[in-house]
């Protein structure tokens, strides 16, 4: 958990890879890099796949976020994220890929030559500065993931509590 938590004191928004969640999220967190920054945040992306396939990801998504492998997926054990076909194969995940399939859209393929495990459940934490915990989301399907307005309201509601109280203003002294 050391690499998770060495943020430089910053909040820490630790996101683990899945075949399809993961990317529709990064899509979205994207957008809003500016916003998760202003308050307070840093995104991690966590990845059990190959280093090979991890960089091609990070060259196909155009990821802008720092990327930490676990391929023994310690850390996905440590928060409780296992394996599932059940919900990656989901009614909700076949919706999704249709929905997507019919607007044009590309869905996510195999790279050749690496090997990977689409049935990985994903996750996206945020954690203070001392690792608690200020968000857990454990993905209930492979397309679950937490809205980005979620994860921002809950850095600004972090930030407002931890704010030093040298910034609130003096009281004046009476004499």
């Amino acid at each position: 958990m050391a690499e998770v938590q060495a943020a430089g004191g910053r909040v820490m928004v630790v996101s683990f890879g899945s075949q399809t969640g993961a990317q529709r999220w990064l899509q979205d967190t994207s957008c809003a890099y500016a916003e998760v920054q202003a308050a307070g945040g840093r995104v991690m992306v966590v990845s059990f796949g190959t280093q090979t396939g991890a960089q091609r990801w990070l060259q196909d998504t155009s990821c802008p976020y720092d990327m930490l492998l676990d391929q023994d997926r310690k850390l996905y054990g440590a928060f409780g994220l296992g394996r599932s076909v059940f919900k990656v194969w989901s009614v909700a995940a076949l919706t999704y890929y249709a929905e997507q399939k019919a607007a044009g859209r590309t869905l996510p393929k195999k790279y050749e030559n690496v090997e990977d495990d689409p049935h990985q459940m994903g996750g996206d934490f945020i954690l203070d500065p001392q690792g608690r915990a200020l968000l857990v989301h454990c993905s209930k399907v492979s397309t679950d993931r937490p809205e980005v307005s979620t994860i921002i309201s809950v850095l600004k509601d972090y930030q407002l509590r931890e704010e030093p109280t040298s910034k609130m203003p003096k009281e004046e002294e009476s004499t």
